[in-house]
């Protein structure tokens, strides 16, 4: 079948989808759509069906055009605010909202749905040649992920904003910038947990606030794990956000691990930015992404030409940004150090930070 037949059935398809109630990983299974996706062979029909509908949700917010976004997120009844009613309906209501006549929302509709079509239909061969990638999309239920002494989380995050800095192969601060959303009352802040891998010395790092928020109680639980907590100016009410940010200055001078992460424990992310700057005077020769529920996962080098890897500029510069991350998944980087003949194996240590 051609290119061009493909991403004509896959659109086909997406205005069908869009009728009724609007896309729903139940009106998936038996489409092309279903069919293109190879993701690996443990997941079964229903995580299949739900990946393709973060898929499609994720493609659809990247759309460059605001109203044109807004229109195929209304269509397909899709994105953070779906809404009851039929398609003609949702359309109507969408209209009113930007001032705009039904049948302008409509014809944004119809010119994006191919532009959406052909993405879609690109993304999934993508995913289908590095299988690993669709973890990014797995739908992990949250509370099949919760550790028996868990609670719910009690909030989520519209953005967070990582960046990790080196000298030579080590790491010496990471700075990071939140937006968080209550998801009840009563939240009063946040604990920062902090693990530089092979120092297990209660100094090998440690949180400090920089923005909008202030240092609580400190826990230490051995190997180099610290909690702190960190408290912020007001106490939010359900549905309210709030901006903080910290560093964490690693003091220890243990060689890095090659890979870090952002574990989430949250509820979710909905956009996640991993910045690196590494040392221009000694770069990685390859660094990848990954999203991974298992410890080995980010330590497998993608196959050859893997949209996964991630370019490194000649000043020491590389980022990655993963979308809708979910809860009990660990999204970041990890690289290849240039060997140094006759050197001796060096005790090295990663570097997870999340918010408990």
């Amino acid at each position: 079948m051609s290119e061009d037949s493909t991403v004509g059935q896959v659109e086909a398809e997406l205005r069908q989808l869009a009728q009724g109630d609007g896309l729903a990983a139940g009106k998936l299974v038996g489409t092309n759509i279903f069919r293109l996706a190879s993701p690996p062979e443990s997941w079964r029909k229903e995580d299949i069906c739900s990946a393709l509908v973060r898929l499609v949700d994720d493609l659809a917010s990247s759309l460059p055009n605001e109203n044109h976004k807004m229109a195929v997120q209304t269509s397909l009844n899709i994105g953070t605010h779906p809404v009851s009613g039929r398609l003609l309906e949702r359309q109507t209501v969408l209209a009113r909202k930007l001032d705009v006549h039904a049948d302008t929302v409509r014809t944004w509709w119809q010119t994006e749905a191919g532009q959406l079509a052909s993405l879609l239909t690109q993304r999934i061969r993508e995913l289908n040649i590095d299988q690993a990638l669709w973890d990014e999309y797995h739908p992990f239920s949250l509370g099949d992920n919760f550790d028996s002494d868990d609670h719910p989380p009690t909030y989520s995050f519209d953005r967070i904003e990582v960046s990790w800095l080196f000298r030579k192969r080590t790491a010496t601060e990471l700075m990071t910038q939140r937006w968080i959303v209550a998801h009840e009352d009563n939240v009063t802040g946040v604990e920062a947990a902090s693990w530089y891998f092979s120092d297990d010395s209660p100094e090998s790092c440690e949180v400090e606030p920089i923005m909008n928020c202030e240092k609580g109680e400190v826990s230490l639980y051995g190997r180099g794990l610290r909690h702190t907590e960190l408290k912020f100016a007001r106490t939010l009410r359900r549905g309210e956000g709030y901006f903080y940010a910290y560093r964490v200055a690693v003091r220890s001078q243990k060689e890095m691990e090659p890979l870090f992460y952002h574990g989430v424990r949250s509820a979710g992310v909905k956009h996640l930015l991993c910045n690196a700057q590494f040392d221009p005077s000694c770069l990685p020769v390859k660094v990848w992404s990954f999203a991974a529920r298992y410890d080995a996962q980010p330590y497998i080098e993608p196959p050859p030409g893997s949209p996964r890897f991630v370019t490194v500029n000649r000043l020491g510069f590389a980022h990655k940004e993963f979308k809708s991350c979910q809860h009990g998944v660990k999204y970041g980087l990890a690289w290849k150090w240039q060997k140094t003949p006759g050197a001796p194996p060096s005790q090295r240590g990663g570097l997870d930070v999340h918010d408990e």
